[in-house]
């Protein structure tokens, strides 16, 4: 069977919410590897809890962590619609209609909100927390998911 899927049925079936929580955890370890020691080497820690991080200290991680998770991720999310959490947890990203999504599709409408919502001054963390409550709808989707129109579902 080929990996590589242009369309999709009409009729899937939702990802359930602990297979996104197992692949977003997956991403993230993967990205944590290298983001932690980079951090740690640029001072990010120094003070820490004492007084916020450098702005410019954080918009390098910021920059870097995005750039790094496409490098890991892009050519699966441009083939299947899919990350290494994803794949592992068997689950894909989708437009609306079952078809998938273009990888500046992603990038643009997905992605950018979803790294961007906690760097918001003042309040990122509730706009980032608000995106994820969002999970607990009917529909089981993100914010991110609904401003780029797309959904997860199983493979």
């Amino acid at each position: 069977m080929e990996d590589n899927i242009n369309e999709i049925p009409t009729e899937f079936e939702n990802a359930t919410r602990g297979e996104r929580l197992g692949a977003a955890l997956i991403d993230a370890l993967i990205i944590t590897v290298v983001i932690i020691p980079l951090a740690y080497f640029m001072g990010y820690f120094e003070n820490f809890g004492e007084v916020t991080p450098p702005l410019n200290i954080t918009i390098v991680l910021a920059i870097v962590g995005f750039a790094l998770y496409f490098l890991v991720n892009g050519k699966l999310l441009h083939t299947n619609g899919q990350t290494i959490g994803k794949k592992f947890n068997g689950i894909r990203i989708v437009k609306l209609d079952g078809t998938k999504p273009d990888i500046k599709e992603l990038l643009v409408r997905r992605y950018i909100p979803y790294f961007g919502f906690p760097y918001i001054p003042y309040i990122g963390s509730f706009v980032n927390l608000i995106n994820l409550c969002f999970i607990f709808g009917k529909e089981k989707r993100c914010l991110h998911d609904k401003i780029a129109g797309t959904k997860v579902v199983k493979s």
